[in-house]
């Protein structure tokens, strides 16, 4: 499968922007245009944001990041992850994960990259856990739950 992770830029964020997730999703994730915005302007997490790609069509959205907070340096999040509603249950989701997971690898600096989603995404919480996430608890601020991902060493 092509699953390619872009950047978002001036020429692209639109694409971004207007993707949704399905409606009954919606209390599941934060919006694209909110994580845009954080991308933006909470520069100390040092936030990316990415198009999920098929072939050439955006068909999810990626932001990560650092937990400034957590005094983590070692550590990567995945702050949101979703796939369009009319592209999901084609397996991009898990192919753009595990490429995230092997490009995070590859860049040798992290041991370890965390994950979060809301209590009742069960969906999320199997797509995770089948990876390789293991979950840890609770993020009490987010009210979400946390799941970590162990990198192996590069040596």
């Amino acid at each position: 499968m092509s699953i390619t992770l872009k950047p978002i830029t001036a020429e692209n964020w639109r694409e971004a922007y207007n993707l949704k997730v399905k409606e009954h999703q919606q209390n599941l994730i934060a919006s694209n245009p909110h994580s845009l915005v954080q991308v933006m302007y909470d520069l100390p997490y040092q936030n990316k944001a990415s198009g999920i790609y098929h072939t050439d069509t955006m068909v999810g959205f990626m932001m990560t990041g650092m937990a400034i907070q957590d005094n983590e340096p070692d550590t990567r999040w995945i702050f949101r992850f979703m796939i369009g509603a009319d592209y999901q249950q084609n397996g991009y989701g898990r192919t753009a994960l595990k490429q995230y997971l092997a490009q995070t690898q590859a860049e040798s600096q992290y041991r370890q990259i965390k994950i979060s989603y809301a209590p009742q995404n069960h969906v999320a919480k199997a797509l995770y856990e089948s990876i390789g996430f293991v979950e840890i608890g609770l993020h009490e601020e987010w009210n979400e739950l946390v799941a970590v991902y162990t990198l192996t060493d590069n040596d």
